[in-house]
Formats: C-alpha cells, structure tokens, sequence
C-alpha cells in the first residue's frame, strides 16, 4: 500500500438520486451539490436478495452472498445453537481485512455486522437505542474497539430526550401538535436524529484519533424514517392522513439537507487528499413508483418502497473531476477501494475495478485471493453478546418476531432459499434449480418456492414442468400481478404470444402502475415484430420508473428493429449504465455500433457480451462475421470452433429434451 493513501467509503442508506437531484438543484444541499462539481458519478445496482447485511456485506467484500454466507438474520452454528448473524459469520475477507494485513489502518463507524468489534471500531450496536427510547442503554459488551475508548464514546452518545425544539423543528412544521398528540412519528424522528448526531460525533473523533488510511462510515437517517416518512412526502398520495402529510411533508428533505450539513465536516475531517466514495446500498422510492393504496403499503411491508438502484459518486486526487460511472455495482465498491489505496484486488472477488474513473488507468495488481490458506481460529458470541445482538436485529427488523420461533431446520431452509436467489441473480440456474426443487418436495404448498422453481425452471428449459407450477399458483380467485407476469414471461418462451398478452392485461388491471407489467408486454410485441406498440409500452413502464433497465434495455430492441441505429446505441448504454450484467443490452449495442460502422467498439460490446453469457451464440456469430471483415483471421477461427462446438451440444441437448 502506497504511503499516504487514504479512502473514506461514506453510505448514506437508502439515498436515491431521484430524491436528491431535485434538492441539489434547488440549492437544498450545497456541499453535495459542490462535491458532485468535481466528481465522477452514476447509479449503483443493488443486489438480489435484498436484505440490508447481505449488501453491506458485499460492499466490503466484493463477493456475493453465495461466497460471503450471509443470507439471514439467524444462523445455526455447528453446536446446533441458534444465533444471530455478526461479523464472525461473514466467510471470507473484507477491504478492512485486507488493509489491515497490508500494515494499514482501519476505522469503522456504524458498519453493519461489524460486531463485535475489533481494531479501530465503533459497531452498529453503538448506535441503535434500544430500551427506552429517551434513555441510553450502557454499550453493549464489545460494541466498541479498542475497549479502552469505551467510556469516551458512552459519552458522545446522545439520546432524543438531549435534541432541543430547534433541531426538532428543523424537520417537523408542527411540532406542538405532535407533542400535544404523543405522535409516534415524532419519537420515530427524534430516536433516528438522535442516532445520526451520535454516529457523526463518534466518527469525528475516531478520524482525528487515529491515523487511518481506510474508513467506513455509514449514516441510517433516511433508511431508518424509512416508509413512515417517505409516505408523507409530496406528493401526497391519495390514502394518506391529511394532518401528518401537512407536518410531516418537509421531513425526508429535511433529513437530505441535515445529511448535507454533515458532509461538509465530514469532507473537512477527511482532508483534500483523501478519495471519497459516496454511495446508497438501494433507493428509496419516492415518486410514483410508492405504493398507491394503504392495503399494498401493508401488505408487501417495505419491499415495494426501495429501488434496484442506489447512489454512487466518487471523487480524490486519483478520479476524473467530472464524468459519468457507468454499469457500477455493489460488488465493484471493494475492488475500486483497492485500487485508490494501491493494493491488489483479489481475481475471486466478482466486482471490477471501475477504472475508467481515474484519470489514468491504475496498475491492474491482482492476486488470487487474499482469503488465507488456513481458517482463523473459530470464535463465537458470548451470551451477554449474543443478547445484545438478537435485540438489536429484533428492533432493526433484520430478524422478525415470527424468526424468532423459528426451528434449525426452518432457519436452514430459509438460507437456503436466499442462496438460490442469489444463484439465479448470479446466472447460476443450474445450481438453484437443485435447491429449489429440493424445497418444493419439502414444502409443496410454499407459493413463493414454487413462483422461484418455476422461473428457474423456464430459464433451465424444463418449460411444461414451469406451466404446471405456474398455472397452480395463478389459478386463484384473485388477480395477482406477479405471478401473471411469471405465466406470461414462459407463454413468451413458448411463442404463446396471445395467451401472454390475456395475463400481462389481467396484471395491468390489477396494478398498472408497475412498470414490469408495460416491460413485459413491450417484451411480446418486440417478439411479433410490433415495433410501435413495443415502443409504447417501454414508454409507459419508463414513465414509471426512468430507471427501469429492462425498459431501456427493451426500447434499444426496438430502435434496433426500427433500423433507428443511434436512438439503440443511446437506450443500450442507458440500459448497461443501470445493469451492466445483461449480456441482451451489450448485444443490441455491438449490433448498432457495428451497423453505423463502428467494428472496434463492436468487436468490445460483442466480447462484453460473450464474458456475461458464453452460450450466446447469435453474438458469437456476429462477432466471428465482424472479426474476418476486419482481418483478425487467427481471433476468428477461435470464436468458429466455439460456436460449431456450442452447436453440437446444443442439437444433443434438444434431442435429449424431445426423448424426455
């Protein structure tokens, strides 16, 4: 590690760039509005499933939760006790890890399952105020590193019943009423408040105390007002109390510009020299795309409020000033990390570097792994530790009431159903069918298994076996949208077009305000060659959601179709700026660029598309065609004998199929 690198890796949980553009441009928030000036900056895909430790854990990673093990809030450990997930249950290294082994320093501030702690350390357990929520609770045992410092930040700590009228006024209108009344959203506010001003004074002291060349700091504010708030946020939607929307429509940008007052000292701490990453781990939806009835509110829990992508900007003496990142992921965080600090990132971690964001290439350093070559000595909570956590998760959400009361045996199925997720988000649907399928035997009656078999299933060719799963789930009295969208996505793959436009109606009118139902129709008049009814379709789904990839990455299809070369060059790096990992928008990209005669950048989007799905061989042909015309013989006859070896087992797959 070179001498006098430093990063700060800064998460600003459940930002959203749709929230924050309009605050910026308002002038709400000026230091972040400065910041972005001398930037590079783009969207950030979130990852599947999306459970909060799962994605902060893959930040510091670089791995998917496949490799890292953390997939529930409960873990059954090798004596058969029942405990909750920490930083003992994370399976490989993280960028802390790594530094620290490099002869670097860490600190870390309120990082999830950071507990317990260890080095340069205030955990996640520092901060959440359990008990009473107008008292502090003593730290937990371990929740601080070095242990000696655990007295100076007892004492940073605040509690809501310390905030004054002015702070409280700052992000409510009407704050005797909401007194007067005991407003739970009140003392949800001042608890979330409370827990912000601690996390930002014990990280200022912990930056100035120790000399470290990496930092984790994560701030919960608008994560933790959550829901609550953000259904008061204008505009208002249509079943929400006129009184709190009244007191309560100014508090998410109140909690953006606080966060913005906070940065300004964050940046001050941090120093000129420092390489700043600012990111959200998902957004927060908060525009049309909230649910639309108090019944779907309830009824889907937080889900339907986050986005698939969150916030990422970037900015030191080593990155462009300004520009744009494009197709960033939450795996790429960690090995980026590396690279501003000169350290090696690990060929096993899934990420990239991103390097078109520094102004000159770093040294490409890998090595295999940085995971040791022997396990650490197996460490594990003490019950005083183990009680402190499961309370904390409890009050979090990371564990529900009714996990609680789960058995060994239900815990493990519930990992092992996140770890197909997690396979299918990964391309791996050979190795969730396996899970999947064991589960279904286990529990037939589970619909949410068998919604995910079938899809796994259809994407694994076993396409009348995905109808029969399907058409159990979807025969049932009421209309349901996604399971529709399911039958209809495998009439698709069949050529059952008409029956696949019956459902994908049937969702529009149960839920039409979900752009994956306009997608997926979109998706069937691309398939009958119906350029303009596609093109209105992709057109309603981005009018819900701007940033919905399949849209854009369907709309590049459609240009492609309509021989309009430039307006699916511009859709499909949209599409790949918000979904680098789909090989179709590479595809149609390498299609536009090689028809408006561009072969080197083609050739690239071609290869692009071969790394993300090595079976697609219509981009294999076309590549092969482009390299011959451009005199890359030797490249060309490479790419011949892949595609004649991929037809070949393609024919004996199909006759094994038709011999089922």
């Amino acid at each position: 590690m070179s001498p006098g690198r430093r990063a700060l890796l800064l998460g600003w949980s459940g930002a959203d760039w749709e929230l924050l553009h309009p605050l910026i441009a308002a002038g709400a928030m000026p230091n972040l509005a400065k910041f972005l000036e001398n930037s590079v900056q783009g969207s950030l895909r979130t990852l599947q499933p999306q459970f909060p430790p799962l994605l902060w854990t893959s930040v510091v990673t670089g791995k998917g939760p496949v490799e890292h093990n953390i997939l529930h809030g409960l873990t059954v450990h090798p004596t058969g006790d029942i405990l909750p997930v920490s930083r003992l249950d994370i399976g490989c290294q993280t960028i802390t890890d790594i530094v620290n082994a490099a002869g670097g320093t860490t600190v870390s501030i309120n990082w999830p399952l950071s507990y317990p702690a260890v080095g340069h350390s205030a955990s996640e357990l520092c901060f959440r105020l359990a008990g009473s929520s107008n008292a502090l609770e003593p730290l937990a045992p371990a929740a601080v590193s070095p242990s000696h410092t655990e007295e100076l930040v007892q004492g940073l700590r605040m509690s809501p019943a310390e905030l004054s009228r002015e702070e409280l006024e700052f992000f409510v209108s009407d704050l005797d009423n909401a007194q007067a009344a005991g407003d739970p959203l009140l003392q949800q506010l001042a608890v979330a408040l409370a827990e912000t001003i601690s996390t930002h004074v014990v990280a200022m002291e912990m930056m100035e105390s120790a000399d470290w060349n990496l930092a984790l700091l994560r701030y919960e504010l608008l994560d933790t007002l959550g829901p609550a708030f953000m259904a008061n946020h204008p505009p208002q939607l249509g079943w929400v109390n006129d009184e709190l929307y009244d007191r309560y429509q100014g508090t998410i940008a109140a909690g953006c510009r606080y966060l913005d007052l906070l940065f300004a000292a964050l940046l001050d701490r941090a120093g000129n020299e420092c390489s700043i990453v600012l990111f959200s781990e998902r957004g927060l939806q908060s525009g049309e795309q909230r649910p639309n009835s108090r019944e779907l509110a309830e009824q889907r829990g937080a889900a339907p409020w986050y986005r698939e992508q969150g916030i990422l900007a970037m900015s030191g003496p080593q990155l462009h000033h300004e520009g744009s990142v494009h197709g960033a992921g939450l795996l790429d965080i960690a090995p980026t990390v590396l690279a501003m600090l000169d350290l090696p990132r690990g060929d096993d971690m899934r990420g990239r570097v991103l390097a078109e964001s520094f102004s000159e290439p770093p040294p490409d350093i890998r090595i295999g792994t940085h995971e040791p070559l022997t396990p650490a000595k197996s460490e594990t909570l003490s019950p005083a530790q183990t009680d402190a956590l499961r309370s904390r998760w409890l009050e979090t959400g990371v564990i529900k009431e009714a996990d609680v009361a789960l058995t060994s045996a239900g815990i493990l199925s519930e990992t092992s159903f996140n770890r197909a997720i997690a396979m299918m988000e990964n391309r791996q649907f050979q190795s969730a069918h396996k899970i999947l399928e064991k589960l279904h035997q286990e529990q037939p009656e589970n619909e949410r298994i068998a919604l995910h078999l079938a899809r796994c299933k259809r994407r694994t060719g076993h396409l009348e076996d995905s109808a029969k799963l399907l058409q159990a789930v979807v025969d049932h009295p009421q209309q349901r949208p996604y399971e529709l969208i399911q039958l209809a996505q495998l009439q698709i793959a069949t050529g059952l077009y008409e029956q696949a436009l019956g459902n994908l109606f049937r969702a529009e009118q149960a839920e039409g305000e979900r752009p994956q139902v306009h997608a997926t129709i979109g998706q069937v008049y691309l398939k009958l060659g119906r350029w303009e009814q596609a093109e209105r379709a992709y057109r309603k789904a981005l009018q819900r959601d701007p940033q919905h990839a399949e849209a854009h990455r369907g709309m590049a299809a459609t240009r492609l179709g309509q021989r309009d070369f430039l307006a699916c060059i511009d859709s499909a790096l949209t599409a790949i700026d918000l979904d680098r990992n789909q090989p179709q928008a590479h595809y149609f990209l390498a299609r536009a660029l090689a028809a408006t005669e561009r072969p080197d950048t083609a050739i690239a989007a071609y290869e692009t598309t071969l790394e993300l799905n090595p079976d697609h061989t219509d981009a294999r042909q076309q590549l092969l065609i482009l390299l011959e015309q451009q005199g890359f013989t030797e490249e060309a006859e490479r790419h011949r004998a892949k595609l004649i070896r991929q037809e070949a087992l393609a024919a004996v797959s199909k006759q094994m199929h038709a011999q089922k």
